[in-house]
């Protein structure tokens, strides 16, 4: 029996030895080491998923994690222009705040860019200088007269 289990086990040695003989010759051949693939900071790498459906949480921690100024208000203005995340607009165009150009409105890849559109909108032309609401009744963000109203209402309704 002791015999049988140490030829099973000398035989699979070599077997091991000759496939990784085999191998290496192979990666020699097309000029390659073996471990010229390895990647050593794997083990480290993070797995990021990416979510597509906007929800509160995830709109608010991407406000947040970009720095926007009021993104309680802005946060309010998401809510309000995609009537909180159904709209088709923001379900097929990921475009959680209206933004446009005179083809139309803008198309994103993910819900993440359209806030990150906003965040650069925001650098761009609000100087820091004057309330943020009267700033967006001042620049017409919206057409509609009840916008700011309505954009109070929900930051008093989120908080």
């Amino acid at each position: 029996m002791n015999r049988i289990l140490n030829q099973i086990i000398l035989w699979s040695l070599l077997s091991f030895l000759f496939i990784s003989l085999i191998f290496a010759l192979y990666c020699m051949s097309i000029g390659q080491s073996p471990r010229d693939n390895y990647n050593p900071t794997f083990k480290h790498q993070k797995m990021v998923v990416v979510v597509d459906t906007p929800t509160i949480e995830l709109v608010r921690a991407e406000i947040l994690r970009l720095e926007i100024k009021y993104p309680e208000i802005v946060l309010a203005q998401s809510v309000l222009e995609t009537g909180w995340y159904k709209s088709r607009r923001c379900l097929e165009d990921h475009n959680l705040f209206g933004f446009r150009t005179k083809k139309g409105y803008l198309l994103y890849d993910t819900f993440y860019d359209s806030i990150t559109s906003y965040k650069k909108w925001q650098v761009k032309y609000y100087r820091g200088n004057e309330d943020y609401y009267e700033f967006l009744a001042r620049i017409n963000y919206a057409e509609d007269t009840m916008y700011i109203p309505l954009v109070k209402q929900l930051v008093a309704q989120l908080k």
